[in-house]
C-alpha cells in the first residue's frame, strides 16, 4: 500500500520522464490493445464501406 501519496506521484514523473521512448514496446502495445478492441467488437465491421450503400438509400429516401 503507498502511504505517501505525493512522494510516488513525484517518483512517478520522474521515472516516467527519464525513461526513453520505446518504439517497438510501444508498437506491440498498441497492437495488443487493437487486437483486444476487436476480439470484443468494437470494429466489427472489417470493411469501412460495408452498407454504405444502405445509408445512402436510406438518407436519400429521408430526404425527399
Amino acid at each position: 500500500m503507498i502511504k505517501n501519496m505525493k512522494a510516488w506521484q513525484k517518483w512517478e514523473k520522474s521515472f516516467l520522464r527519464n525513461e526513453p521512448p520505446d518504439y517497438v514496446r510501444n508498437s506491440r502495445l498498441m497492437e495488443s490493445m487493437y487486437q483486444e478492441a476487436r476480439s470484443m467488437g468494437v470494429f466489427s465491421k472489417l470493411d469501412p464501406l460495408e452498407g454504405l450503400d444502405v445509408k445512402i438509400r436510406t438518407a436519400k429516401i429521408l430526404n425527399v
